[in-house]
């Protein structure tokens, strides 16, 4: 697991992207200053998603035969609309990663691009979402049935607390069910 944020901006300017992040960029400075181990900033720019995907995103994904249960939500425009919604984000974020440390936080959803209708295959929940969060509980080679059981509990119950606040936010790819193997409601997944 990785700790890491990768945040991505395809419609500001590097200059634009750069301020709209000053605060980010200032804390992450400040924990380097601090001298906490690993902490570091890399503001970049790539002329092609291509490029980044290259540079960052194929260290830091779920590798293919790891034993891991996986869960994940969208966290749609909806969950910022007002304070008690966003509050119960917050609260909702807390308790996932205290039950899967490590949340993974994908910020690269395509909420600020304007689609025309029809134009795309990526649904409306995915084009209306902000986040998509990944949560992981994994376990070893050896791991008993019933240990791996756990890690399936131990997932299912950590996104039903963004589950609750994001009613529309299940996602599936392919035959990958990343929203949950255990979603209650089928009809609430987003293909």
């Amino acid at each position: 697991m990785s700790n890491i944020v990768i945040l991505v901006n395809p419609i500001l300017s590097a200059d634009e992207a750069v301020s709209s992040m000053d605060p980010l960029i200032a804390y992450g400075n400040q924990l380097k200053s601090e001298g906490v181990e690993g902490a570091s900033v890399v503001v970049t720019t790539f002329p092609t998603f291509g490029s980044f995907f290259n540079a960052f995103t194929s260290d830091h994904v779920s590798v293919v035969g790891s034993n891991l249960a996986e869960a994940s939500r969208l966290i749609r425009k909806d969950n910022f609309a007002t304070a008690a919604n966003r509050t119960a984000l917050v609260e909702g974020l807390l308790a996932a990663d205290a039950a899967t440390p490590g949340l993974i936080v994908l910020l690269t959803a395509p909420s600020s691009y304007q689609a025309v209708e029809g134009t795309t295959s990526v649904t409306e929940a995915w084009r209306s979402s902000v986040y998509h969060i990944t949560v992981v509980s994994s376990w070893d080679y050896n791991a008993t049935y019933s240990e791996k059981q756990g890690n399936y509990e131990t997932v299912r119950k950590s996104i039903a607390n963004l589950r609750n606040i994001t009613p529309d936010g299940a996602y599936q790819v392919s035959i990958f069910n990343y929203s949950s193997v255990e979603l209650p409601v089928l009809s609430k997944l987003y293909l």
